[in-house]
This record gives C-alpha cells, sequence and structure tokens, in this order.
C-alpha cells in the first residue's frame, strides 16, 4: 500500500502523518519535507480540507470534555427559587398569615438579618426584635411594632410599602417609601410555588424515607432525599459535599411519606466540606407545624441547647415556629411564622468560589479559547 501523508500546519511547523507508518514527524523547514517524497505523495487540497475538519472536530471535543468537567466541579443546580430564593429574603410571608417575632424576660433578644417579605394582606406584629434589612409590604399589607429598638428603630433598612400597606405606631423611627413591591412579592410567591413543585418531582438518589435521631449524629453527601419525617432530638446531621442537597419531606402523594412531620429539639444541621446552605433545600409539603425548641436563643447563637439549621426551610401549607432557634438561610411559608423567644434568622453569608469552581471556569475558559480558535476565521486568530 503506497504510504499517505498529510501536511497540516501549526505554528509554522508542518506535522507529516504517516497513515502507514504510524508516527508524527515534526519539521521546522517544510522544504526538507518536501524533498523527503515523491511528487505523487504532495499533500492535495481536499487533504487540507480533512484535517481542517478533524482539527475543529478535536477541537469541539475538548470543548464538550471541557463543559462536562465544570458541570462535574460546579455540582448541578437541583433547584431554583428564583426571586424567592436567600438572596432576595431571609423571611418570606407568601400568604395572608403573620410574621411574629417577640420576647419574653426569660430568653434574650433576637432578629432577622436581612431582607422580610410580607405579601398581598399579611401581617408583622412585632414586639422587640430588630429586622437588620429591608421590609417589603404587599398590597394591604400591615407593620405593627412595640418594645424597645436601638435608635427607636424597628427597621434598621427602608420600608417597601405598597397599595393600602400600613406600618405603626409613627412613634418609631422609619425609611418608608411607597414603590409598590407587590409585583415582585407576587413573583416571588409563584416561584416559591415552582420551586416546590419542581423539587418534589425529582427523583431521589437515597433509599432513606425518614431520618429520625435521638442523641447520635449522622453524615450525609449531595443528594435528593424524599422522606416521611425529618425529625432531630439533641441530634446533629452533618451536610457534607459542595453539591446540593434537596430533602423533600411529607410529600401527601406518596403514600411512603405522607403525613410526616419536621421538627428539631435541640437538633442540628450543620454543614461542612464546601456544602453551603443556599444550596440545601428543606422542602416540606405537609401541613403539620414545622417546630424548632431547645436552648435559650439570642445573643449567642447556636448554644449547645439551641437548635440550629444551615439551610432553606419552604413550608408553603404549614405554619413555621422557631421558639427559639437559629436558621442560617431563609424561611419561607404561607402559613404563620414565628419567631420568638430569642430566635434568630439570617441570611447566609456570601460564597467564594472554592478550588473546583475556580478549577471549572478555567476549564470553561480555556474551551471558549479553543472553540474560537477553531472555528473563527484565519485573520481574527493570527
Amino acid at each position: 500500500m503506497a504510504e499517505m501523508v498529510i501536511v497540516i500546519k501549526l505554528h509554522g511547523t508542518k506535522a507529516a502523518l504517516s497513515r502507514r507508518r504510524g508516527f508524527c514527524l515534526y519539521l521546522d523547514d517544510a522544504q526538507q519535507y518536501n524533498k523527503m517524497i515523491t511528487p505523487y505523495q504532495q499533500p492535495q487540497p481536499e487533504r487540507f480540507a480533512m484535517a481542517g475538519k478533524t482539527r475543529r472536530a478535536i477541537y469541539l471535543g475538548a470543548l464538550f470534555g471541557f463543559v462536562a468537567c465544570s458541570t462535574l466541579s460546579l455540582g448541578v443546580p437541583l433547584f431554583d427559587l428564583g426571586t424567592a430564593g436567600p438572596t432576595y429574603w431571609t423571611v418570606l410571608e407568601t400568604g395572608d398569615g403573620t410574621v411574629q417575632q417577640t420576647v419574653n424576660a426569660s430568653n434574650p433578644q433576637g432578629a432577622i438579618y436581612g431582607n422580610v417579605g410580607i405579601t398581598l394582606n399579611g401581617k408583622l406584629s412585632d414586639s422587640g426584635p430588630t429586622i437588620h434589612g429591608d421590609l417589603y409590604l404587599g398590597n394591604n399589607a400591615s407593620a405593627q411594632f412595640s418594645g424597645t429598638y436601638v435608635n427607636n428603630r424597628p427597621v434598621t433598612g427602608t420600608i417597601h410599602l405598597g397599595t393600602g400597606a400600613t406600618v405603626s405606631p409613627n412613634s418609631y423611627s422609619y425609611t418608608k417609601v411607597s414603590d409598590n413591591p407587590q409585583p415582585l412579592l407576587t413573583q416571588a410567591r409563584n416561584d416559591a410555588i415552582a420551586g416546590s413543585a419542581a423539587a418534589a418531582a425529582l427523583t431521589p438518589t437515597s433509599t432513606l424515607q425518614s431520618i429520625s435521631l435521638s442523641h447520635t449524629t449522622m453524615t450525609l453527601g449531595p443528594g435528593v432525599y424524599n422522606l416521611k419525617n425529618f425529625l432531630l432530638d439533641h441530634a446533629t446531621l452533618t451536610l457534607s459535599g459542595s453539591g446540593y442537597f434537596v430533602f423533600n419531606i411529607s410529600n401527601p402523594n406518596s403514600v411512603l411519606t405522607a403525613n410526616g412531620t419536621f421538627k428539631l429539639n435541640s437538633g442540628k444541621v450543620l454543614l461542612a466540606g464546601g456544602a453551603t446552605a443556599d444550596h440545601v433545600l428543606f422542602n416540606y409539603l405537609g401541613t403539620k407545624d414545622v417546630a424548632f425548641s431547645g436552648g435559650t436563643g439570642g445573643t449567642v447563637p447556636g448554644g449547645p441547647d439551641e437548635s440550629v439549621l444551615h439551610g432553606i426551610i419552604l413550608a408553603m401549607n404549614a405554619k413555621v415556629s422557631l421558639a427559639p432557634g437559629l436558621v442560617v438561610g431563609e424561611i419561607i411559608s404561607g402559613k404563620n411564622i414565628s419567631i420568638v423567644s430569642g430566635a434568630i434568622v439570617e441570611q447566609p453569608p456570601p460564597q467564594v468560589p472554592d478550588a473546583s469552581s475556580t478549577l471549572a471556569l478555567g476549564c470553561i475558559a480555556i474551551a471558549a479559547l479553543l472553540a474560537f480558535r477553531s472555528l473563527a476565521p484565519r485573520s481574527l486568530v493570527r
């Protein structure tokens, strides 16, 4: 068989590819190579075209490989709450329920650190804890304050008022603006409903059907967990890994998980190994109260006997009660939300990309460069 040789120009160097000999010979001087082969072996134009197509195929293969690499490194998002997520809110009331904050003599004062949203006809009742953020009151929503506040300001940020929204009494100092936040709150409610339904439809990655821990510990990795009950009694659950965690609890559409409960009594949900609160969703689909208890709460959050949860509580059809408790993430409910007895809810801290994320972004950049060099006109890459 006659030897077929293809010559490809790479950065001023010609590579002789020998089909019969199975090797690639690089020559800095193309003229020397031309002296080594007979005229009938000289590369033909269609062979150059074939080489170009092969090179493009290799580049596109590299592109898809790097994109796959980046997807695995960053983790595929398992849920998206859109405008209902923790970048917008710390506490979000999506129904006509009441967000209640109170203190009493036996417990230190709690607080909300982040924005609070109260949608159409909802209510806020606050007797002392400060809202360290903005307060959004939808149409006909109301906020009633009492007690003592630093600088006489119950809300450190701005109060955004919808049509017919009210704030009282006038003896406190407020920064108010009538800017119609109801469309944003309506969108947030719709996003919360859609996000809950999408999460509930995910295929479970674990055979666990219930988490009921007492005076013990457990560690779980990223994944989807469909559970009947989520109960922690003086127990600690550690979520470890940089991916997403979805806990679908008490799904009424499943005989295995219907009519379940979600309670923490001096229980803790902690993070490790790159896990972040905004990637953890507790999608409670039942109607029984979500209840936190134990400890004293207040100025020393996360004490030895206090219930602590890092993540997002999404309970569209159930009341949420922290009496006390610490939530680092977000609470979303269409029913009453009670943050009492020194309980604290705070927005998760901003996340700094870890090494795997940086690697993935580097992969994407390299893939984009390769694709550009492969597909762009020669005049742009010289």
